[in-house]
């Protein structure tokens, strides 16, 4: 007698039997099973299916042939509707078969409608034979993937909602239950009416706090679906028109090419880093009517500049009509931009490719693409086309070096991260930030003048996905640049549309391309090449189904099609005609609506090996090169360079990727953002972890130390759940933003690492309190004021620091509670290093919030904060002194305490003396809004002068700029009415020229209650402006409240001078 089981030499009973065995074996594991076991599971949305034969098992031959048919009979009805056998069972209460849909391999969109009908009809067919069958149907997200040991494991389903269709089996007596998550998904099925779907009353079922909401469905009709299917490579229909536009675009560019030279830069910047005077911009005011963007499906909508200098919109049909010559105005060969926008699906990339053949001398043409995963990287689409300048050496010419000046070359690196010779030197090192980027964009710009030359095509595709310093260089390019179209495509942005891609389409010189979905009559086109055939040979009725499928978009259109020729539904005779058509129309119905279930679908039928592939790479990026991909493979798959080229190939040629570098730094892309979305979302979070956590090594071993790849590592991090490297990742990016003045990513960054923080309960220390002032630094120079109020009173009550509230009764503050503060939260443990540190960070923001206030026209809260920035800011150095005097004689103003302010106003001057430049700025600007505000107009004029000169000598666009519109604001207010257009227009044109919003402009709205100024402002007919009408809340300070007030106006008037929105 042998205890446990009998030891048996297992491997003669497989050998040579693979074939048999693998019947037993789901096609989900067999596509996997050499492909290594942590690949095989997934999180996938599926239906569930229990079905109990309630008949006892009776041990007789008999029996056993009648389980054996009925068996057959249910697995021939779930194969029927492409399902998976996961399991058949036999306990003391019955038999029990349990299926899956939406498994991978065979997955749809409409799998809840699929399970529904099989289990209505494995229930019917059943009754039939005198055999009653119950089942229970439920859907949502479920683990799918190997279970058990090494040494036996199964393909399961495991989740609630399994043990929830076997609730609904126990409790079905005789019928079929569903869940309401089912229900709800079969009523998107077009089939759904071929069901009769009975509420019953909710349930109580073991698991379930609260009742069930259940249906029972019963049987009208049933239709057959669809089969797998495979695509081929997409054709080009419909776009007639469009062609034509683009041939005219790059004739006109010839054109123009063959005219005269360009004006080209021929001086090397400036070494006192003043940022790049570029060529003048034509702007011109919009005298046309307000017309709409979108023009009817089939036609394009073009602006152009008419004779007189005002500028109007064309709609030319497709018929062929001629298009109108396009614009010429602006320098002697201006640069024209092309805007291709439409949904995702239409062809935008297309229209891309065939501009770029037009084109067709590769020494012309300049294309990259930006990415979603790069889309805060400073700069990161346009490395494409600047690396094209490097040399074997990944270094940058000297030739070039020497043109765009040695000394600011390093700037470069932005663009140029793999540039070995753009090492930091002492001209660059510490610059200022708002400096660092003017002057940055200034030199890429210079580079790209020399490396692009005239008549050339730069094309950025996926344009939504830019940062938005390359908003900002793309659109000073298009207006400096000699003789140069721009191509960009994009989605339709419903919200936060760049300012920048604004004041391109409002240029006379922008040409825009709505692309729509196809109209039946070219779906038609589309349907016959797709399959081969004539236009006419294919039955109106079909066209029509498709067209409402699809809703016209190519894309979906052609997967339509696909699907229904692999389905063996589409029959085409010998003369050319289609076949069985009333089965196309049912075939039609099964057909997923969206691109995601399509997408979903074909990556299910791809080999497991090419699955393996496109999951790391959707880890990876959008893009991704060959050499990161073969170290991030599993072992347990083939890594040789071969075997993976080939498994990239196939992916090429199924649509899914396109070769984006050649060897030797071979380079794919996935071809549709959505593909990568769709894969990404099929992974276990275990597997995402584990592939970010392996690009993190990576990207460590090969560019160690790169602060380029922050933001890269920073998001690798975040995924890989390595929290702490995440949120010092992040910060150091966001404080390269802020340094680099790049705001807008700078905040994002920041506040990504606070959320990580908060998230993990880490909301103290002196790090903590740093990022809260930094990203409240972002906001006030993007002039969100409200956010940056919000931010800067965070890093203050970490500091156990309370600033009033509005409507609050607010008190001076009190020096000796002043200073017996630690800095510290009660409950941290004091650290005495850090006292001084947190001291200069309580300084910053309370002389922040004081400016905030200020111009918020809160003027307690206003005074509170200056009156205790000067309490604390005498151990800072001179510069946040010099600030306190300057932002305390500002709020003494306003409270009428005019000796005080001056007192102060003098004391700010001695400290600052005539060396500190930066101070010197800070005091001289304030002071001047402080003499503004008292009617002081020499006084307050004098001081932004020296602002504006001080400013220039240290590089400080942003202070030029508002010292201008204050100065202009004064000028205005005096009634010298054509040097204040001038002021406003320089700093307005400085501000368009860099793609900056003005910070004042941008502060103004919470200001333009407190005075409304009616004036009327002609050039050619200047009249003084009527006194200003101010609201009782300013009264006590005229002159203020009138400069406050005219900024908007003073804009407005600018802005109409150079045909920019005000």
């Amino acid at each position: 007698y042998q205890v446990g089981p009998p030891k048996v030499n297992l491997q003669p009973v497989y050998q040579g039997r693979q074939p048999l065995l693998k019947t037993f074996v789901q096609p989900a594991v067999l596509r996997h099973i050499d492909s290594g076991k942590r690949w095989l599971a997934e999180l996938r949305r599926v239906s569930v299916v229990f079905v109990n034969l309630t008949a006892p098992f009776k041990p007789s031959v008999r029996a056993v042939q009648e389980l054996q048919s009925t068996i057959v009979q249910m697995q021939s009805v779930i194969y029927k509707y492409e399902g998976t056998v996961r399991q058949f069972i036999i306990d003391d209460k019955g038999s029990v078969m349990i299926a899956g849909f939406g498994l991978p391999g065979t997955s749809h969109e409409d799998d809840p409608f699929r399970a529904v009908l099989t289990a209505v009809e494995i229930v019917s067919q059943l009754a039939a034979v005198n055999v009653t069958a119950s089942a229970g149907v439920t859907t949502g997200k479920a683990f799918c993937g190997d279970v058990g040991s090494d040494s036996r494991r199964e393909y399961a389903m495991v989740g609630d909602i399994v043990n929830l269709s076997a609730r609904l089996m126990a409790a079905a007596d005789g019928a079929v239950l569903i869940c309401a998550d089912t229900y709800d998904a079969c009523k998107l099925s077009p089939s759904f009416h071929t069901l009769n779907f009975e509420s019953l009353a909710p349930i109580r079922v073991k698991g379930k706090a609260n009742p069930i909401p259940i249906y029972r469905p019963t049987p009208r009709t049933l239709l057959m679906p669809q089969k797998s299917r495979m695509r081929s490579r997409r054709t080009i229909i419909g776009r007639e028109a469009e062609f034509e536009l683009l041939e005219r675009l790059v004739e006109v560019i010839s054109q123009r090419d063959a005219v005269g030279a360009s004006q080209r830069f021929e001086q090397p910047l400036s070494k006192e880093y003043k940022p790049l005077n570029l060529a003048p911009y034509d702007y011109k005011l919009s005298l046309s009517s307000s017309t709409s963007r979108f023009p009817s499906p089939g036609k394009l909508m073009m602006s152009y500049a008419s004779s007189d200098g005002s500028s109007a919109h064309v709609t030319p049909t497709n018929s062929g009509g001629a298009i109108p010559v396009l614009p010429v105005g602006g320098g002697a060969r201006p640069c024209t931009v092309l805007i291709i926008e439409g949904e995702a699906g239409v062809g935008k990339t297309i229209m891309m490719q065939q501009l770029e053949l037009m084109v067709g001398d590769d020494q012309k043409t300049f294309s990259a693409t930006a990415d979603q995963l790069d889309s805060t990287t400073p700069y990161h689409a346009w490395r494409d086309i600047f690396d094209t300048v490097l040399d074997d050496k990944k270094q940058l010419p000297e030739a070039l070096v020497e043109q765009v000046g040695r000394e600011l070359a390093p700037l470069l690196k932005v663009v140029l991260p793999h540039a070995a010779n753009l090492a930091e030197n002492e001209h660059t090192q510490f610059m200022p930030s708002q400096q660092r980027a003017e002057t940055t964009q200034a030199v890429a710009l210079r580079l790209l003048s020399l490396i692009v030359p005239p008549g050339s095509l730069i094309s950025l595709d996926n344009a939504n996905w830019l940062d938005s310093a390359s908003w900002s260089l793309l659109q000073a390019a298009s207006k400096s640049l000699d003789n140069i179209l721009f191509a960009i495509s994009l989605r339709p942005l419903l919200s936060n549309v760049p300012f920048q891609l604004s004041r391109m389409r409002n240029s006379s010189k922008c040409v825009e391309m709505v692309l729509h979905n196809l109209p039946e009559e070219h779906t038609q086109q589309l349907i016959a090449q797709c399959l081969g055939l004539n236009a006419p040979r294919i039955p109106k009725q079909v066209v029509t189904l498709i067209q409402r499928k699809g809703n016209g978009n190519p894309f979906l259109t052609e997967e339509i099609v696909f699907a229904l020729r692999e389905s063996g539904k589409v029959q085409i005779s010998p003369q050319g005609d289609l076949k069985s058509v009333q089965e196309i129309e049912e075939s039609i119905n099964f057909v997923p609506n969206s691109l995601q279930a399509l997408l979903t679908s074909k990556v299910d039928r791809l080999s497991s090996s090419q699955q393996i592939c496109l999951k790391i790479a959707s880890c990876i990026g959008q893009s991704f090169v060959v050499k990161m991909l073969l170290e991030l493979m599993p072992s347990s798959h083939d890594k040789s360079p071969p075997a993976v080229k080939a498994d990239l190939d196939g992916l090429v040629a199924a649509g899914m990727l396109v070769q984006a570098e050649p060897e030797p730094e071979l380079e794919y892309a996935f071809s549709n953002t959505l593909i990568k979305e769709v894969v990404y979302g099929l992974m276990l979070f275990s597997q995402r972890r584990q592939v970010h956590s392996s690009v993190v090594d990576y990207y460590n071993k090969e560019f160690p130390g790169n602060s380029t790849y922050y933001p890269l590592l920073a998001y690798h991090n975040k995924h890989a759940e390595k929290n702490d490297e995440a949120v010092q990742l992040y910060v150091q990016a966001g404080s390269a933003c802020l340094i680099n003045y790049a705001n807008k990513e700078a905040a994002a960054f920041l506040t990504e690492a606070i959320a990580i923080n908060t998230k993990g309960n880490k909301h103290f220390g002196l790090e903590a309190i740093a990022t809260e002032r930094k990203v409240a630094q972002a906001y006030y120079n993007l002039g969100q004021f409200d956010r940056a109020d919000e931010h800067f009173r965070k890093a203050l009550e970490l500091m156990a620091i309370a600033i009033p509230v509005r409507d609050q009764k607010i008190k001076q503050p009190d020096k000796k509670k002043t200073a017996a503060w630690t800095f510290f939260q009660p409950t941290e443990a004091f650290e005495k290093r850090e006292v001084q540190h947190r001291k200069r960070e309580a300084v910053i923001s309370i002389l922040a919030l004081a400016k905030v206030n200020y111009f918020g026209c809160n003027k307690g809260i206003a005074t509170f904060c200056a009156q205790l920035a000067l309490l604390l800011a005498d151990q800072t150095g001179n510069t946040y002194h010099c600030e306190a005097y300057a932002i305390s004689s500002l709020t003494c103003g306003i409270n009428g305490q005019h000796e005080v302010a001056e007192s102060f106003v003098n004391k700010g001057q001695e400290l600052a003396g005539k060396k500190q430049l930066d101070a010197l700025k800070t005091l001289q600007q304030l002071t001047g809004m402080y003499y503004a505000g008292a009617a002081k107009w020499q006084l307050a004029k004098q001081n932004f002068t020296s602002a504006i000169d001080n400013g220039k000598t240290i590089g400080d666009l942003k202070s030029v700029e508002e010292c201008q519109i204050f100065l202009g604001s004064v000028l205005f207010l005096e009634g010298e009415l054509k040097n204040s257009i001038r002021v406003t227009k320089d700093a307005l044109r400085s501000g368009l020229l860099h793609s900056s919003l003005l910070w004042v402009v941008a502060s103004c709205p919470p200001l333009r209650p407190c005075s409304v100024i009616a004036y009327r402002v002609s050039a050619l007919d200047p009249r003084p402006p009527p006194p200003p009408q101010l609201s009782s809340r300013c009264r006590a300070n005229v002159g203020c409240a009138a400069l406050v007030g005219t900024v908007f106006d003073l804009a407005a008037a600018a802005s109409a001078n150079l045909a920019a929105p005000t």
